[in-house]
């Protein structure tokens, strides 16, 4: 059975300065560098977007609800440590687009050999 994720529960990456989207959201800004030039991306819930003349706009890459999380978390970000305190959490995401990318695609490939197991694993029980 394939595992189908809802458009919700999808969100698009975009390069901010080759789109002109209708924001109807506030996007995620990540900034990467690709070959060695720095960019800016948007993520954006959901994977139906138009530009400004209302043609559809196909995003560079989709990921997931718990892949957004995993980045979203590898970000810059303020947090609480034990005693209560406001913390800086310093960014662990690499700048690289080609190394998340590649993190991505390995979490993925991950995931789809647990899940294989798991389905063999259950074929076996009587």
């Amino acid at each position: 059975m394939k595992n189908i994720i809802q458009e919700s529960d999808r969100l698009s990456v975009f390069y901010a300065d080759s789109v002109s989207i209708q924001l109807g959201q506030e996007p995620l800004l990540i900034e990467v560098t690709e070959g060695g030039e720095p960019k800016t991306l948007w993520v954006l819930r959901g994977i139906t977007f138009v530009d400004e003349n209302n043609e559809p706009v196909i995003p560079s890459f989709v990921i997931t609800n718990d892949e957004y999380f995993l980045l979203a978390m590898m970000l810059e970000h303020k947090d609480f440590d034990e005693s209560g305190d406001e913390v800086l959490i310093e960014r662990t995401l690499p700048m690289d687009w080609d190394e998340i990318y590649a993190m991505v695609i390995a979490m993925r490939e991950a995931a789809a050999a647990e899940s294989t197991e798991l389905g063999n694993e259950q074929e076996q029980q009587p």
